[in-house]
């Protein structure tokens, strides 16, 4: 089985999105002097907000200008946002700085929505300082590309024809960003670092804590080398170092082996899969050697129950016509799908089943997940391709 993971999708997609100009700016020397100059602070305000034991809490939304670039080659701005919750410690430790994975995503919305317990807890510490990163959530401008992947269904992810496909969607985002006044070559680890120096200075704080997980800790890591003096501790998880952004399949073994011990245990189900790495690599080999087809229903596809009557309607019409919908699946595909999984709880449970059915003919429920991944998957921010593309493998990796 380890022979045949990959990074899969993302790691076709980021090889080929706007990588050049990634390329560009990673070529920037990293370890410049300190910046030299101070943030401009927009101000602060408070806000309430419920805690997840049901509580009102107030906390702080501020802002604050940092320059495009930080070797004074352009006179343009960002604004960066942070939420800042207060500490509830008699002696508060320095702030903790929550540097969001992804890379791409937003830091407030991430803790509003899944880490707002965690974050609660680190309160007992020190005060945490919840960043929109350049580029993400609610800091401006923001670098989200329009749209969702529009992919074939029939060929497979690696054939030429779609990885063209792949390129052109990733230009029109280029292109896109470009004309609102966007500069991708801004949107890089080492000036993500130098901003988080910026936010120290604007909190006033001699040094601050930092937490990343994923690629959170990769900035975290670059915040420690280019501002040594103003860190006092750094947690991670997920550690993700320079150049290690694209996953050797070596990284996926331990996963996949804790996977089939968990399945083994759970003798209803382990009856079916007695040996998951073992049918994991049945199903690859048979693919590779042909391709399979899932014919799913119309009414599955388009999810006619959650839309409105006349869309229903037209989809009931719609399927007199095309009862089906043709989803070739390729080995690359189910690769994808399982570097997706081990990402995602959510895949990741279904894996098992998924695997024992495509092992008995029936491909349906894998055809649909893919589908969604050529065809429902949002582009998704650009700062977090760019960063992929710039870090995702050292030279000699």
């Amino acid at each position: 089985m380890r022979t045949h993971i990959t990074h899969g999708w993302w790691s076709i997609v980021a090889a080929l999105l706007i990588c050049v100009v990634a390329r560009a700016a990673a070529a920037q020397d990293p370890w410049k002097p300190p910046i030299p100059i101070g943030p401009v602070v927009l101000g602060m305000h408070p806000f309430e907000y419920i805690t997840p034991d049901g509580t009102r809490d107030t906390a702080d939304v501020g802002a604050f200008r940092v320059p495009n670039r930080y070797d004074g080659s352009s006179r343009d701005s960002l604004t960066l946002v942070f939420v800042r919750l207060r500490s509830r410690a008699a002696r508060p430790a320095s702030p903790l700085v929550y540097l969001s994975g992804g890379p791409g995503t937003s830091a407030i919305e991430l803790a509003g929505f899944q880490q707002m317990r965690f974050m609660e807890d680190m309160r007992a510490v020190g005060d945490v300082v919840l960043l929109d990163q350049r580029g993400t959530g609610r800091s401006e401008p923001h670098a989200l590309c329009p749209g969702r992947w529009d992919l074939s269904a029939d060929l497979a992810l690696d054939d030429p024809t779609l990885l063209r496909r792949v390129t052109e969607q990733g230009k029109r985002c280029a292109d896109s960003l470009r004309s609102r006044g966007i500069d991708l070559t801004t949107l890089t680890t080492p000036h993500v670092a130098d901003d988080v120096e910026m936010l120290r200075r604007a909190l006033r704080v001699p040094r601050v804590n930092l937490f990343g997980f994923s690629s959170g800790s990769h900035f975290a890591f670059e915040v420690a080398r280019r501002h040594p003096g103003s860190v006092d501790r750094i947690v991670v998880g997920g550690v993700e170092g320079a150049g290690q952004t694209y996953k050797l399949p070596v990284n996926a073994a331990p996963m996949l082996e804790r996977l089939d011990s968990v399945v083994r245990a759970n003798p209803p189900f382990g009856g079916r899969v007695p040996n998951f790495l073992a049918l994991a690599d049945t199903v690859h080999r048979r693919l590779r050697e042909k391709p399979a087809v899932a014919r799913l229903p119309i009414r599955t596809v388009l999810r006619a129950n959650s839309r409105p009557w006349w869309q229903r309607a037209g989809i009931s019409v719609l399927a007199l016509v095309k009862p089906h919908y043709a989803v070739t699946i390729h080995e690359v595909d189910l690769q994808a799908l399982l570097a997706v999984g081990l990402g995602r709880m959510d895949v990741l449970s279904e894996l098992p089943s998924i695997y024992r059915a495509m092992a008995d003919g029936e491909y349906d429920r894998g055809g649909l997940l893919l589908l969604g991944l050529r065809k429902a998957q949002p582009i998704g921010n650009a700062m977090g391709w760019i960063v992929d593309c710039a870090d995702g493998a050292s030279a000699s990796r």
